[in-house]
């Protein structure tokens, strides 16, 4: 670093061409009114006052001590002069405004800062980068301490420049980008739903993720439009923009007014943001087609009947113990008859009962055992059962070829009226989900022809 120590900058930030001598022989103190000093900065000349020179620089002030005013030419200063310009506005304005766009224009005026003894100017800019680097640090309430504080981290200017901590951290950080962005959106057609539950998806169904035998619950929201949306690492991705329809009200919580957003007021959410009405928060989703609708067919009386049947097992036994001998089953030391669909369990003694009607991969519906083990529930032998016709079926094109067509069975209900309304409403409701009493859903007893 070539820089001679004969003289240096000031608070003047434009550069003065150089003049002619004047044949005037006035004292210098005239020449120069008010203190004014000269400078000669690699060949560009400045202009400064003494106090701004010396109140801001130790170099200055101790070369200025043993300056004649009475000489004509200017002090010669080997730096930078682009570098000076900065640094005579800051011993001007008492403000230092750095190029940002000019990384190597930046180095040069902390080194020249360095050189001159600028202690104030570089604690300015190591406080002000610690704060950048550490805005959560308690000392930053003290520039001087901010300053040490970052001395103590990066170590001398040299090092910092090195490390590119400076000047980069000097300014203040790039705004983070928003965590996502909308960078398109595309109304969806009707019909598509998104699904959504905290097991697996498996077997066509929503499954638990421990034991895929257990159907768990999931929740279906209508999708209002999908969204291209970029997230702030720069990747893309596709979401779906859903909304709570009104007939979920008359299973889950109201729509309140709390719950939707604070600035639209609506109920529109990201399906990636939407935990659900359910006890376990919802972890994924998948997205549903529209399905073609299904043909509603009348089913004359007689034809098809459903049958319903006692469960040996209800969730009051949840707690107590069960042991299966053959057809005969002891809960809680209560023996009842029983026949199974299938085989009668083996190795069943004095086992807990922890839940009961959980359905398995075929709609099933189980017993679970403490330890993890299930069987099939079975029905009472002397137990109470009945028939019933099946008054329509709704009948879809199912996923095996044309031999298979999926089917439904439903019976006419009624029940009472939405919430604030009086009277009844009749449905339809799949005969599987349909009870009389302590009764359940068997099976179908068969088709009768004529």
């Amino acid at each position: 670093r070539s820089m001679s120590k004969r003289a240096c900058p000031s608070a003047v930030d434009s550069p003065l061409p150089k003049q002619p001598r004047s044949e005037d022989t006035s004292p210098a103190t005239c020449v120069r009114p008010h203190g004014r000093v000269m400078l000669d900065v690699g060949g560009v000349r400045f202009v400064s006052s003494r106090a701004s020179l010396e109140c801001a620089s130790t170099y200055f002030r101790s070369l200025l001590e043993r300056w004649d005013e009475r000489a004509d030419e200017p002090i010669f200063i080997d730096a930078d002069a682009d570098a000076m310009q900065v640094l005579l506005s800051y011993m001007r304005l008492g403000t230092l405004t750095l190029p940002q766009q000019d990384e190597g224009l930046c180095v040069r005026v902390l080194l020249h800062a360095e050189y001159f003894g600028m202690d104030a100017l570089l604690a300015q800019v190591k406080g002000r980068a610690y704060v950048h680097m550490h805005p959560d640090d308690a000392r930053l309430d003290d520039a001087r301490s901010a300053a040490a504080a970052f001395d103590d981290e990066v170590g001398s200017l040299a090092d910092a420049i090195e490390k590119k901590v400076l000047p980069q951290h000097f300014f203040a950080p790039p705004p983070k980008p928003p965590a996502r962005t909308v960078k398109a959106l595309l109304p969806a057609p009707a019909g598509y739903r998104a699904l959504f539950t905290a097991g697996n998806f498996d077997y066509g169904e929503t499954r638990d993720e421990i034991d895929p035998e257990l159907v768990v619950d999931s929740e279906s929201l209508p999708v209002v439009a999908f969204a291209l949306v970029e997230f702030g690492n720069g990747t893309q991705a596709v979401d779906a923009l859903v909304q709570r329809d009104l007939a979920s009200t008359t299973s889950f919580s109201a729509m309140t007014a709390g719950d939707a957003h604070p600035e639209t007021k609506s109920h529109l959410v990201f399906a990636s943001g939407y935990t659900g009405e359910l006890d376990a928060h919802h972890t994924h989703w998948v997205l549903i087609a529209p399905q073609a609708a299904g043909q509603i067919l009348p089913i004359p009386p007689g034809t098809v009947r459903g049958l319903w049947k006692t469960p040996a097992f209800t969730t009051d036994d949840v707690g107590k113990t069960v042991t299966v001998t053959g057809d005969s089953v002891s809960v809680g030391g209560q023996v009842r008859k029983v026949e199974w669909d299938d085989a009668p369990p083996q190795n069943v003694t004095d086992k807990l009962i922890t839940s009961v009607s959980e359905k398995d991969t075929h709609g099933r519906e189980l017993v679970s055992l403490r330890g993890g083990s299930t069987f099939m529930r079975p029905f009472l032998q002397q137990g109470e059962q009945m028939q019933a016709d099946l008054a329509f079926s709704e009948v879809q094109p199912g996923q095996g070829g044309n031999a298979q067509m999926d089917t439904r069975f439903f019976l006419p209900m009624a029940g009472p009226g939405q919430y604030g309304s009086s009277g009844e409403r009749t449905f339809l409701s799949d005969a599987r989900n349909v009870g009389f009493g302590k009764m359940v859903f068997k099976g179908f007893v068969g088709a009768t022809r004529q």
